[in-house]
Order: structure tokens, then C-alpha cells, then sequence
């Protein structure tokens, strides 16, 4: 029946923390927190790294044996030869960083004053911080569970754990490693998700839902900003940087033709490496667009619309700020108004309010 819902609850989980996990979970007065979860294995790219580490090296060995560097193009050989060679090397400390990090390191992950931030630390040395979103901004706590068959079914079936934040429309996903590209690589135990999912509701005030299936929107996860500071980015600047100088030189040489210069294959080199440092610039500001919600009054009644009519009826708060990303004064705001102008009625369940209207 229709009122059954109103006595619904959700199931809580264990809040001791396990005697044998390396997981840590610092909190203070303020209400500041930090997770501490280390490393467990090599994965996949951190054994890539090395392999790559080895054919740059080669690369490097049989290149420099014939190289002059001090050929009679200067100009050529500054702009174009002397970084062929320097940026390898550079390439190679990132991937040792990368390996120690698998064996060595430790993801933080740490909630202080307004904003939550996520952080690798390898021997005491932070390598990488990003700011992941207020908190203010999020929502709710998944506490999710699922199995991953094995390809060969030789091993059975593997139970992943995760916790999940959401913020508006972007979460962060603690415990994910099914992704190659993760910097980190460590699995949580289902006791463990259930004490930091536990902490971590204490400290921000926010329900625990459980899923037991795999979450969508890999797309919104948070872990692959890490990988386009560290490779992606860097690696089309490269690109672009090689393209517009072997673009400009070639044009530069070949002026007294301007016609024939700029139809040749240097024109095209140096347009394509202008767009593509246009394309990487503006990638870059998009990074300093939070993820915030919106006050257009047709955008949420569009949100409203929907959820009630995929609820049937029903609405959560918790949903309603993840569709809209506002904050909670806002959702809660709009929703009252809702309930006064359609007769609605709402109840207040283990930190989430539910409303019902008539579908």
C-alpha cells in the first residue's frame, strides 16, 4: 500500500573497526577527518610502467650514441632534438613514481573546513592533492557491494566493495580498482567499507544507502582527473609543442614561397598543434567549474517531474540534491514549496526526508 512506505528502513551496518585492517580513519573536534588506505599490490600499470620504462631507455641508448647536439641548425636543435631527449627522462620519473607508488604509497583522502580533497603520499612526499568538491555539496554515502566474475572462472567470483560520494552530478568512488589507469590499487573488505561508511556518515551527517550492484556513471569518477594531470594533459602539450615547432621551422624555411609554404604539411602540423593547445587549455578550465547546482525554475521542475514520476510518487531529499547538485537549504527549500502548493506529505527517515505526492 501506498503508506507502507512510510515505514520502510534502511538497514545500518557494523561500526567496529576491523582488528585487522591497515585502513585508517582520523577525526578531530572540528570534525575534520582523513582516510588513510595504502597500497596492497602492483597492478597492471605500474608492471606497463616498467616495460615502458625499458623501451624509452633503450630508446635513449641507441639514439644518443650517433646525436650531435651542436648541429648547425641551433634554432632546430634547441626547439626540437634537445626535448626529444629531456622529455623521455622526465616520462621516466613519473613511471618510477608511479611503480613506487604501487608498492609504497598510501591515497588519502581528507575532509577539512569546507572542502574534501583526495591525495597520494609515497614515503612521506605528496605527489598529487585535488580538491574533489565542498562538502557542503554532498549528498549521500553508497555503501555498494557486488561480484565480479573471473574471465577464465578458474577463481569464482570476486566481491568488490566500494564507498561512493556524491556531490551534485560527480562522485568519488573509494575501493574501485577494477580501472588499470588508478594510480592506487587496494581493495576494501566488506567490514571495512561498512566502518568507514559509518565514520564517514557520522562526520558529514549524511544516510548510508546500500547497492549491491555495480554503480554507473564511470564517466563522473573523480580518479580519472588524476591520470589527465599526470599523462593526458602533459602528453597533448608535448604534442602540441612538437607540432607547432616543426610547423613554424618548416614555414620559417620555406618564406620565400609563402604560397607553397603555407599549403604544405608544416601548415597543417602547426594548425593542428594550435587547436590542439586550445582544446587542452580549455579542458583545463573546465576543471575550475564546481559541479554546483542549478536555479533555473524550468531545469527543476523538469528534475521534479521526473523523480516522481520514476518513484512513482515518491521522492528522496538525497535524490533530488544528486539530480540538482543544490545545496540542502535549497532542495529542502523547493521541495516545502511543493508540498504546500500540491498537498503533499513528507517524513524524515535515519537522516534523509522522503516526500509523496499523488501519482
Amino acid at each position: 500500500m501506498f503508506f507502507n512506505k512510510f515505514f520502510k528502513q534502511e538497514q545500518q551496518p557494523l561500526t567496529v573497526k576491523p582488528l585487522d585492517t591497515k585502513v585508517e580513519f582520523i577525526t578531530d573536534s572540528s570534525g575534520n577527518f582523513q582516510i588513510v588506505v595504502p597500497s596492497q599490490k602492483v597492478n597492471f600499470k605500474a608492471i606497463l610502467s616498467l616495460f615502458a620504462i625499458a623501451g624509452i631507455l633503450v630508446f635513449l641508448a641507441r639514439s644518443l650514441q650517433n646525436i650531435d647536439f651542436l648541429k648547425d641548425n641551433l634554432i632546430a636543435n634547441i626547439l626540437i632534438y634537445w626535448p626529444s631527449y629531456i622529455l623521455p627522462c622526465l616520462f621516466i620519473l613519473l613511471l618510477i613514481v608511479e611503480i613506487l607508488f604501487a608498492l609504497y604509497g598510501e591515497t588519502v583522502i581528507t575532509g577539512k573546513n569546507a572542502w574534501v580533497s583526495l591525495g597520494y603520499i609515497v614515503f612521506g612526499i605528496k605527489f598529487f592533492s585535488l580538491y574533489l568538491f565542498p562538502r557542503a555539496n554532498i549528498s549521500e554515502i553508497i555503501a555498494n557491494r557486488y561480484t565480479k566474475t573471473s574471465p577464465s572462472g578458474a577463481d569464482g567470483d570476486e566481491e568488490i566493495n566500494t564507498i561512493i560520494l556524491w556531490a551534485g552530478k560527480i562522485k568519488y568512488e573509494l575501493g574501485c580498482n577494477e580501472d588499470n589507469l588508478n594510480f592506487s590499487y587496494f581493495d576494501l573488505t566488506r567490514a571495512e567499507m561498512n566502518w568507514l561508511a559509518t565514520e564517514l556518515s557520522a562526520c558529514l551527517d549524511l544516510p548510508i544507502f546500500e547497492k549491491f550492484w555495480r554503480v554507473k556513471g564511470k564517466e563522473s569518477s573523480l580518479e580519472f582527473r588524476r591520470i589527465a594531470v599526470t599523462w593526458i594533459v602533459p602528453s597533448f602539450f608535448i604534442i602540441s609543442y612538437f607540432l607547432i615547432a616543426i610547423g613554424s621551422l618548416g614555414i620559417a624555411q620555406n618564406f620565400s614561397d609563402p604560397i607553397a609554404a603555407f599549403l604544405s604539411i608544416n601548415s597543417i602540423a602547426l594548425v593542428l598543434g594550435i587547436f590542439l593547445a586550445i582544446f587542452n587549455l580549455g579542458y583545463i578550465a573546465s576543471w575550475q567549474q564546481i559541479d554546483g547546482g542549478s536555479n533555473d525554475l524550468d531545469y527543476l521542475e523538469q528534475v521534479f517531474s521526473k523523480l516522481v514520476r520514476e518513484g512513482e510518487g515518491e521522492i528522496s531529499l538525497v535524490l533530488f540534491r544528486r539530480e540538482t547538485g543544490l545545496s540542502y537549504q535549497e532542495a529542502s527549500e523547493y521541495l516545502g514549496k511543493k508540498v504546500e502548493m500540491l498537498n503533499a506529505v513528507y517524513v524524515k527517515r535515519q537522516n534523509n526526508i522522503y516526500y509523496y505526492f499523488k501519482f
